[in-house]
């Protein structure tokens, strides 16, 4: 079995979203708290049902998933690069 990833939660993701809406001056909104945290499964649901262990996959499966649609009102697209490249870094990695 391989090891799991720490998953990234919507505490983090929404984190992630006020500063980056902080820096431009536009308010923070979580439109779809559900929603945000469904997309966040997408990558646990493939690594437990699909078998699929390797992280850059994984990765590319959470950027998709919260950025399909509008869940946070401002720096969408920056939350889902920061968010699928959190499971890059070895601290996420579960021993």
């Amino acid at each position: 079995m391989s090891t799991e990833p720490l998953w990234v939660t919507a505490d983090e993701v929404i984190a992630l979203n006020e500063t980056i809406v902080k820096a431009t001056g536009e308010s923070h909104l979580v439109r779809d708290l559900g929603s945000l945290e469904g997309a966040l499964a997408r990558p646990t649901t493939y690594f437990h049902y699909e078998d699929v262990t390797e992280v850059h996959f994984l990765a590319s499966y959470l950027t998709l998933a919260i950025g399909e649609s509008p869940r946070l009102r401002t720096g969408q697209q920056e939350d889902c690069l920061g968010s699928g490249l959190s499971l890059y870094s070895p601290q996420w990695l579960r021993s």
